[in-house]
């Protein structure tokens, strides 16, 4: 008899113990936050004309087709910075965005070796200038970004090329991000319009 009464005891101490660890761990589930958004509050146009994604640099006799990467890999890195962005042809054609963002390729260059197997390094520089909607210039900066690899056998030279000229081009695209995300006159510019649009 003794021995059932304390098993009920033990039994109904297990229960509530249990309860007490789910009413905490679900108050500590409702306390975890989403982080936050660190997105700059504007509306951005990215301008990739149709000369900027044709561009193509000639390296002696080799031909890297610098504009078509960057029209491929600028927009999926940007998309995140702020917190709207439409990639359109021309600056006239921005509609209501904020801030025009105006690439422009300014230097490609390839060092290394020309045998097969050989490290060669590509170097790009992209400029960058933001503009508010009066057509001042809130932003210039440029941006440098590298691959390496090797020009690999007569069935792979192409392609290599081309993995070179993405990998750098993605390198600047990643770092042109962070720039801008982190730019204190870019985050003035937000703050300004945030202040423009409370009730």
């Amino acid at each position: 008899m003794h021995d059932s009464i304390l098993l009920r005891i033990f039994s109904v101490a297990c229960l509530l113990f249990g309860l007490s660890l789910t009413n905490t761990f679900s108050a500590s589930a409702q306390t975890v936050q989403s982080p936050p958004d660190t997105r700059l509050a504007v509306r951005a146009a990215l301008i990739l004309t149709p000369e900027f994604c044709a561009d193509i640099s000639k390296q002696k006799h080799e031909k890297f087709e610098v504009g078509k990467a960057a029209c491929n890999l600028l927009e999926p890195a940007l998309k995140d910075v702020f917190s709207s962005l439409t990639v359109v042809p021309s600056e006239s054609q921005s509609g209501d965005a904020q801030v025009v963002l105006l690439p422009r390729i300014v230097a490609v260059d390839r060092t290394g070796g020309t045998t097969s197997f050989s490290k060669i390094t590509m170097i790009m520089q992209l400029e960058w200038t933001v503009k508010d909607t009066s057509g001042r210039t809130i932003w210039l900066e440029t941006i440098q970004g590298t691959a390496v690899g090797h020009p690999g056998t007569i069935g792979q030279v192409k392609g290599n090329r081309e993995k070179m000229t993405n990998g750098a081009m993605e390198d600047v695209a990643k770092k042109s991000a962070s720039r801008m995300s982190q730019a204190p006159e870019l985050r003035k510019v937000a703050s300004k319009l945030a202040v423009l649009v409370q009730p």
